[in-house]
């Protein structure tokens, strides 16, 4: 590594906490919002990735946010276990991918946090989604025609995005 790389790793994880703090409370019930100074809206998708970056940074505000959005994730989990997309709508589940990055970030967030049943009834309904999105009981997830998040596109069979989170 180059004496300025270092700089310039200090300059960009800097800049990304800027972007993480600035989006840690928007318009909608004062959830995050998932664009930095784009649209508002507090997508399950956006900020459960950003979520991994928030952990990494070990920035205890930030931290502070996520679990409020996984604490309103479970709160809008729908009565089967799925996730919604859009983190305060508890009607828009859409999306595909977001339950079992919901599952990702709780599993991470009881290590981190050293709490083993942490949102343990949301999960235990997440992972019974999870269950009965395998069509043929083999773990992968099966996804009909634009059932994925780009949902103008077909993905017929199993997605690999799902999948790799699965």
């Amino acid at each position: 590594m180059e004496p300025e790389d270092g700089q310039r790793i200090q300059e960009a994880k800097a800049a990304a906490l800027e972007v993480l703090r600035h989006n840690a409370s928007g318009p909608f019930q004062g959830l995050p919002r998932t664009a930095g100074w784009g649209y508002p809206e507090p997508y399950t998708r956006d900020l459960l990735i950003a979520g991994l970056g928030i952990l990494a940074s070990g920035d205890p505000f930030l931290t502070g946010v996520l679990g409020q959005v996984m604490a309103q994730l479970s709160d809008h989990q729908s009565e089967r276990g799925s996730i919604p997309s859009l983190v305060h709508d508890s009607g828009d589940r859409g999306a595909s991918d977001t339950t079992p990055l919901f599952l990702l970030l709780v599993g991470i967030l009881r290590r981190v946090t050293g709490n083993p049943g942490y949102l343990e009834d949301a999960t235990r309904k997440a992972l019974r989604w999870m269950e009965y999105q395998t069509g043929d009981d083999r773990v992968m997830v099966v996804q009909q025609p634009t059932s994925d998040w780009r949902d103008e596109h077909w993905v017929l069979g199993h997605g690999l995005f799902v999948n790799t989170l699965v």
